[in-house]
């Protein structure tokens, strides 16, 4: 029986509720184009070099890496990032083809747009191509080159294009029987860069006792040190000249008793009561990138017991994975993943937005945008490569193979017997880059917009399209694009920025200034708070701009909410402007939006446990003294308006409708000037707390 049904005085130290601490709002998620790392999935990344770590840098038909740059350049951090691309279409080759092996009739021809790279697959051999054109009346797709000789024309071939990984299964020592497959961590062309080299891992050799208690289960040893449970073992048995060579697997060892028992009996061929001698070899992979070794796995195996179980082991690597397709091992040598390609050609609007009404609640099942749509953390929304450049697709020409004869070589494959020479290789095909028409863009990011409003607590960063081709964006221009929008969650950033390309110091390249933006948000907000408007400080990692306006242009785009970057001598690249787009002058400004944001977020997180409480007048009382705390170390921190905090806020606590379980809490704050107020309604109906803004006008009298 419980101690608290005994009659008697029972005491209990309940912990009071926690107080109210401050919420971040800074913390943005960027949709975006980027070399490598997972698709539609978020990741938080807490700097720039996580970022690289996970998605890689920077290449011409993304823009992720530039954002997040600019991001963390600013002071930017943690921030989301979500990388998107086409997802993978499969096809055939359809009937007889043409015999000048540049142009094939296919089954279908989704996702074969012009600069899109396609892998073409035939009986183990394994191409990439670029598309450069598509008929869909003939169903006919031009490739970049003519198809290589082993591809037979007489034969089926399969395509897929969009993202796709890396991939090459390894081969045992016969030459014929699958052992490894490998493939890149995740999608892209950069796979085609990596390469594996396997190798000898761990000798351990040792001979068996046949004077001692055995047999085909068990055997003892002279020494087991260094011999683990999932070690394959090599036994060589030679009996007047006719030598036994057969292979076992260790299931467990026994160092007291110096025995190794086996997963299975040992082969009739070897005589357990005769010498034979015990070699145990495990392999080594090393991951090479361009021809440098970027990571080394030694001692793995490929038996499941083992502890160091290739892909038990792998999954830590930020390059490969690996799967173990047969009993035999790899036999050693070095090899090129192929099959990669980045899926940014095909990149749809769908493909960076998703569907957030039809995958709500679906973890993993949404894409772009909608992968994102149950974070709470995120109050940024910004998709840079939405308004990208068209860029060109390219092939990049393969490192050189090393000379054998250079003395500095390093050899990563030393000791296996061959030569360390990579396979014969093409070139890497790079595709061409993400280009929305006008009109898509505006369309989502009129989507963009409706998304942070449902979400309410989120402000969404709107980039310019691209200026048409030679020439720069006028005012007129951006005026007619602003004019699209109107919402007080919409936040325009113009001109783009240029920066200098990190791998090539006489190139610079022109990106959209949504990435530096919000790194500017999180400064501020680190700096004081929400309430600090982001402007009027200047860009680090920016050295020019698109388009040059005047100070007559900055009046007319201030005066629409249009937020531009300006040269300012002696400061450089300065944010001077902080609007939103929204039609009611009470969200005029972005510190103003966010600040309610920061105040709702706070008090949602922070008055979850009142749901269920007994509503009285203790709760009331406990209410009314938290919010006046944060309130008030609002007010102090400058971001309320008064004189003191009697004129800053006020609160009213509604516990009249009790009997039927609901508590309303109105609260009034002054955000601009003294006396004008923005109500936040919170109210507990049954087991729910709601939380809404009403804009009017509540009387100021402090705390009540």
């Amino acid at each position: 029986m419980s101690a608290d049904r005994a009659p008697g005085v029972i005491i209990e130290f309940v912990d009071p509720p926690p107080a109210i601490a401050p919420t971040r709002v800074d913390v943005p998620v960027i949709i975006c184009v980027a070399e490598r790392g997972p698709l539609h999935a978020p990741v938080r990344c807490g700097s720039w070099s996580e970022f690289r770590r996970v998605f890689g840098g920077f290449v011409p038909n993304g823009l992720g890496a530039y954002a997040a740059k600019g991001f963390f350049e600013q002071g930017g951090g943690p921030g989301w990032f979500v990388r998107v691309a086409a997802p993978e279409r499969l096809t055939s080759s359809l009937g007889a083809q043409p015999t000048d092996r540049r142009r094939s009739v296919l089954a279908d021809l989704a996702g074969l747009v012009p600069g899109a790279a396609a892998t073409l697959t035939q009986a183990g051999v394994r191409r990439s191509y670029l598309v450069t054109a598509a008929d869909p009346v003939t169903a006919t797709v031009t490739w970049d080159r003519p198809l290589h000789p082993d591809l037979d024309l007489t034969l089926g071939f399969d395509i897929a294009t969009g993202a796709g990984t890396a991939t090459r299964n390894l081969l045992a020592a016969d030459g014929v029987t699958p052992a490894l497959s490998v493939w890149a961590s995740g999608p892209g062309s950069w796979g085609d860069r990596i390469e594996v080299a396997l190798s000898p891992g761990r000798r351990v050799t040792t001979v068996n006792r046949p004077d001692q208690p055995g047999g085909p289960d068990v055997t003892t040893v002279l020494g087991t040190a260094g011999i683990e449970p999932g070690d394959r073992v090599r036994l060589s048995q030679d009996l007047a000249g006719t030598v036994t060579v057969v292979e076992a697997v260790v299931a467990a060892v026994d160092p007291a008793r110096r025995t190794l028992t086996w997963t299975a009996p040992l082969p009739a061929g070897l005589d357990a009561n005769q010498p034979f001698a015990l070699e145990v070899a495990t392999i080594s992979l090393a991951v090479l990138l361009d021809g440098a070794t970027i990571e080394v796995w030694p001692d793995l195996s490929t038996d499941p017991i083992h502890p160091r179980y290739a892909p038990a082991l792998l999954v830590r690597s930020d390059h490969v994975r690996v799967e173990v397709l047969g009993a035999q091992p790899p036999a050693p040598g070095r090899w090129r993943l192929s099959g990669g390609r980045d899926g940014t050609a095909g990149l749809s609007v769908a493909d960076v937005l998703g569907d957030e009404l039809l995958t709500a609640g679906v973890p993993g099942a949404g894409l772009g945008l909608a992968a994102a749509l149950d974070l709470d953390e995120p109050a940024v929304v910004a998709i840079p490569d939405l308004v990208a450049e068209p860029t060109p697709p390219r092939m990049v020409l393969p490192p050189p193979v090393p000379d054998p004869c250079d003395p500095c070589r390093h050899d990563v494959s030393a000791g296996m017997g061959t030569e360390s020479v990579p396979d014969p290789i093409e070139a890497v095909v790079v595709e061409a880059g993400p280009g929305f028409a006008y009109e898509d863009i505006v369309a989502a990011q009129t989507l963009l917009i409706e998304s942070c409003l449902r979400h309410t607590e989120r402000i969404a960063l709107l980039d310019p399209p691209p200026a048409p081709a030679g020439r720069s964006w006028s005012l007129t221009d951006l005026l007619a694009w602003s004019a699209r929008f109107s919402a007080e969650c919409a936040v325009t950033v113009a001109p783009w920025l240029t920066v200098i390309e990190p791998a090539d110091s006489t190139a610079v390249r022109r990106i959209p200034a949504s990435g530096h933006y919000a790194g500017l948000i999180a400064q501020c907000d680190a700096a004081a708070g929400p309430w600090l408007s982001p402007a009027n400080r200047t860009l680090a990692w920016a050295h020019g701009l698109t388009a040059t306006l005047s100070d007559d242009d900055h009046a007319r785009a201030n005066t629409v909410g249009l937020n531009l970057i300006r040269p300012l001598p002696g400061r450089s690249l300065v944010p001077m402007g902080a609007r939103t787009l929204a039609p009611d002058p009470m969200w005029l400004f972005v510190a103003v939006r966010r600040t309610m944001i920061f105040l709702r977020r706070t008090l949602r997180h922070h008055l979850g446990w009142v749901v269920f409480e007994p509503i009285d007048t203790q709760l009331a009382t406990l209410l009314a003294a938290q919010i006046a705390t944060l309130l008030t170390d609002v007010y102090e921190a400058g971001g309320l308006a008064g004189t003191g905090p009697e004129e800053a806020f006020a609160l009213a606590v509604d516990t009249s409708q009790a009997a039927v379980g609901q508590l309303s809490i109105m609260v009034g704050v002054a955000l601009a000037r003294p006396s004008e107020f923005v109500t936040v309604r919170v109210s507990r109906t049954d087991n729910r707390l709601d939380l809404t803004e009403e804009p009017r006008l509540v009387v100021a009298g402090g705390a009540a």
